[in-house]
């Protein structure tokens, strides 16, 4: 048996004017997670899983989209996030 370690995967949604993680730092993004895995793996494991979500609250204004919640795996967040429409 090899070595086991843990890992918290955090499913994130953002728009194009939000922050992303900095890959050169290693830091996440600042975005609340909307849904968050826990794991545990042994040594060269790979780990995969079948993911659903739903938008709700989704409005369309003249150049614009809002968005109000995200569903992900049963659980809700609300984001209440606008996006300009090109």
């Amino acid at each position: 048996m090899g070595r086991l370690s843990y890992y918290r995967v955090n499913i994130k949604f953002r728009n194009e004017s939000e922050p992303l993680p900095n890959s050169t730092s290693g830091a996440p993004s600042s975005l609340k997670p909307v849904f968050s895995y826990d794991i545990f793996l042994e040594d060269n494991a790979t780990w995969k899983q079948e993911f659903s979500f739903s938008f709700v609250g989704v409005s369309f204004g003249e150049k614009t989209c809002l968005l109000s919640r995200v569903v992900a795996e049963g659980y809700s967040a609300d984001v209440k996030q606008d996006s300009t429409v090109e």
